[in-house]
């Protein structure tokens, strides 16, 4: 399996159940998903776990932060609104050729902007995730006020940065 690391994604099984069991027992509070891995991955199209785990959440009263790379959120449009929860898009470049060999795999970064500005016209809170910043690479000026006004012009409320940190 180490060889593939990146090449596959595995459904966690009793995901929904064992989210049941935390919530009933937890204090309500704000929930983090896709802080470990993104909730929106391409096998998220056909399973809803992520649609599902967001309804549970709500049913019990908690609030939701959800970072993804993934348009796919739209999907659980009406259930963010209804429930308050805010969305975080992590974007490294607009430049689709930068992107590419930065984030193999993921949607294009003007895609998951699109469906910033569609949230944000929904009415929900918006953030935008620009990270890593990798010196030479995507921190020249130019392309950090692309991000930045993109962010801006889709309407969302805060911006986060990292900066690449090797040790």
């Amino acid at each position: 399996m180490a060889e593939n690391w990146g090449g596959f994604v595995l459904a966690k099984r009793g995901l929904l159940e064992r989210l049941r069991a935390d919530l009933r027992r937890r204090p309500k509070g704000l929930i983090g998903v896709g802080t470990v891995t993104d909730p929106y991955q391409p096998l998220e199209a056909k399973l809803n776990l992520t649609g599902q785990a967001l309804r549970l959440i709500e049913a019990y009263g908690f609030k939701a932060s959800i970072q993804t790379k993934s348009p796919l959120v739209l999907r659980d449009g009406e259930t963010i609104v209804r429930a308050g929860f805010d969305v975080g898009v992590t974007v490294t470049t607009l430049d689709e050729g930068v992107a590419s060999l930065l984030e193999p795999g993921a949607p294009p970064p003007k895609a998951r902007i699109k469906a910033l500005e569609k949230l944000s016209r929904l009415g929900v809170e918006t953030w935008l995730f620009y990270g890593p910043i990798i010196p030479g690479v995507n921190d020249d000026p130019e392309t950090v006020s692309v991000v930045v006004g993109a962010a801006a012009s889709a309407g969302c409320s805060l911006l986060f940065y990292d900066l690449l940190n090797l040790k």
